[in-house]
């Protein structure tokens, strides 16, 4: 491994085009990226008591990484989450996007940004990875370039800037997909690790995943987070929308315009804190419902509920509904994006 020319950031390099990236702060802890999906490979957080682990499933070797499903801590898009029958209007325009999900378009599609190997290089204290989506890549129209970059401060915040620009209108929601276990990535369930959402309103979605367009109260249903409850409280509740998927995959409306704090999860055994702050207006909590004997890290196997997304990104199946709000991109706009992951330990 050589190191870069700042001090916290270390490259290490997998054949000639794959690259993994680490970032040191002093109060311990490491996030290492790659240009693989511009994603987040490993966390190591200190717990209260000093000891460190890795907070983030992910796979065995860098090079099983490439091979993974799960989409382990990358960067989601064209467009996060699932469009209906793949099928988008831009302007007076319709598109067919390829059908990687059954009859539906999920995450971007079959080599969506997670599979693709980005250039990554380092730019004031921080990885910025850059890709640019052919026109029709997927389906989608017009020649996109997304740039993703991270940057680890010494108070324990990992800052995650979206930005994208197309030459044609089209549409964009990008999301980091990264699954959290804070009690580390062996430790099992999450039932017990307590979460927090600044959110009253969340999207009732069909069997298949696909909003419905209805926008719904959480009061008086196992989707309120609005106080912190453990993980494990309601997620076997016997109710359509949890019995279909398994656990929780639900999108939540953010509470308040702007960067602003959007969850908090916490886990009482090791101290260990993690505070999402993002200007997307909405947050997905997914509760790794469909990982089963997923191959880990350190011969570790994965399996349902013993992690957490926490997905900051536009409505999904914006395109869909017109009340959902805009994900559209204009032809020479900019769009720009951040999510923060707070990392701290309480006594």
């Amino acid at each position: 491994m050589r190191e870069s020319g700042n001090a916290n950031i270390q490259i290490e390099s997998m054949g000639s085009r794959v690259q993994f990236y680490t970032l040191k702060n002093q109060t311990g802890i490491q996030v290492t990226l790659t240009n693989y999906g511009a994603a987040v490979y490993r966390i190591l957080t200190p717990d209260r008591d000093g000891r460190v682990d890795d907070i983030a499933l992910s796979s065995p070797s860098p090079e099983t990484f490439m091979d993974n499903k799960a989409f382990f801590g990358a960067t989601v898009g064209r467009v996060a989450n699932r469009i209906k029958q793949g099928r988008i209007t831009v302007g007076c325009k319709e598109y067919q996007l390829s059908l990687n999900e059954g009859k539906n378009h999920a995450h971007g599609g079959f080599s969506g940004f997670d599979k693709k190997i980005w250039n990554g290089k380092i730019r004031n204290n921080a990885v910025e990875f850059t890709y640019t989506s052919p026109d029709k890549e997927e389906g989608y129209p017009g020649s996109v370039t997304v740039i993703v970059s991270y940057r680890l401060d010494g108070e324990g915040r990992l800052h995650i800037r979206h930005h994208a620009e197309s030459t044609e209108d089209t549409i964009i929601n990008l999301t980091n997909h990264t699954y959290f276990n804070l009690g580390g990535h062996a430790s099992g369930k999450i039932y017990d690790q307590r979460l927090q959402i600044n959110g009253g309103f969340y999207l009732e979605s069909d069997a298949e995943l696909i909003p419905t367009g209805q926008i719904l109260r959480v009061g008086g249903t196992p989707f309120d987070f609005t106080q912190e409850k453990e993980l494990g409280l309601d997620i076997h509740s016997e109710i359509p929308m949890l019995t279909n998927n398994g656990g929780y995959d639900v999108t939540f409306l953010k509470a308040e315009r702007g960067f602003t704090r959007a969850a908090v999860l916490k886990d009482k055994k090791s101290g260990r804190c993690l505070e999402v702050f993002t200007d997307y207006p909405a947050i997905h909590l997914y509760t790794g419902n469909f990982l089963k004997d997923e191959p880990g890290l350190e011969d570790r196997v994965y399996n349902r509920h013993e992690s957490v997304c926490l997905e900051a990104q536009r409505l999904p199946f914006a395109s869909g509904y017109a009340h959902f709000g805009e994900i559209g991109l204009k032809a020479g706009e900019q769009m720009e994006r951040n999510i923060c992951y707070h990392f701290s330990a309480e006594r």
